[in-house]
């Protein structure tokens, strides 16, 4: 009814942008809203959260993502504010490769390393230059301050944090 009212073919399109927008919008901050939700961590086994984690971002991104925690990683001994941290930085590294690696498939691993339990979150897309995080464009701090969170919340843990990306090969986040 709204676009009966315009005589102008210039307003009319404008006004098409800006509805497009503005449902675009809404979903993206639907998402953002969810990812705040943290699902009750100490009634829920952690590997099920993870699971789930990956399970839902598959369905709401189209991107392949399979999750893989090898048995002698005691998963249960994390505190909650440890498993807050390790959700934020799958999450972080996920929404990453949903937003700017152009990838199909996604993987979570989390395995024993020389005595050490590593957190990986692999994608196969195009990849990225690490070395220029330190010198954000504006339309790129999104990124960065993602990255630095997930920097941080690995010294949290008592951890690094490493990331390999390649354009042939894709991402990969090693806490």
């Amino acid at each position: 009814e709204l676009f009966d009212t315009c005589n102008d073919k210039k307003t009319s399109t404008e006004l098409e942008k800006i509805i497009s927008l503005e449902k675009q919008n809404q979903t993206e901050l639907r998402s953002i809203i969810q990812n705040l939700n943290l699902p009750v961590l100490k009634s829920v086994p952690f590997k099920t959260v993870i699971n789930d984690l990956c399970r839902k971002f598959s369905s709401q991104s189209g991107i392949s993502c399979s999750f893989f925690v090898s048995r002698d990683v005691p998963l249960e001994k994390f505190s909650t504010e440890q498993k807050h941290h390790i959700l934020r930085i799958i999450q972080e590294a996920l929404n990453n490769a949903k937003n700017h690696a152009n990838c199909s498939e996604t993987s979570v691993v989390i395995r024993k390393e020389n005595d050490k339990i590593c957190i990986m979150i692999f994608d196969e897309g195009q990849g990225f230059d690490v070395n220029s995080r330190k010198n954000a464009s504006e339309t790129h701090r999104e990124l960065h301050f993602g990255m630095s969170g997930m920097e941080m919340r690995s010294k949290l843990l008592g951890g690094t944090l490493n990331i390999k990306s390649d354009k042939k090969t894709g991402t990969e986040v090693r806490v």
